[in-house]
């Protein structure tokens, strides 16, 4: 059976900072593990391990499939 889990940015940004869940994406076939960083200006947002600065990995993704 194949689950699919459909959670927020918010909510995927809080279960991290609980540590609740973990996320990955894949990528040239690494798996890279998302992470919270925050803006100089205060807001949260996700991204990959690997990205410096922008999320430029995360936002270059597919969008999810149904």
């Amino acid at each position: 059976m194949d689950f699919k889990w459909k959670h927020t940015n918010a909510q995927a940004i809080q279960f991290i900072e609980e540590r609740l869940f973990s996320y990955y994406v894949m990528r040239d076939r690494r798996v890279l593990m998302l992470v919270v960083d925050q803006s100089p200006n205060g807001g949260k947002y996700l991204k990959t391990q690997s990205d410096n600065g922008k999320p430029e990995i995360l936002l270059s993704q597919p969008p999810p499939t149904e």
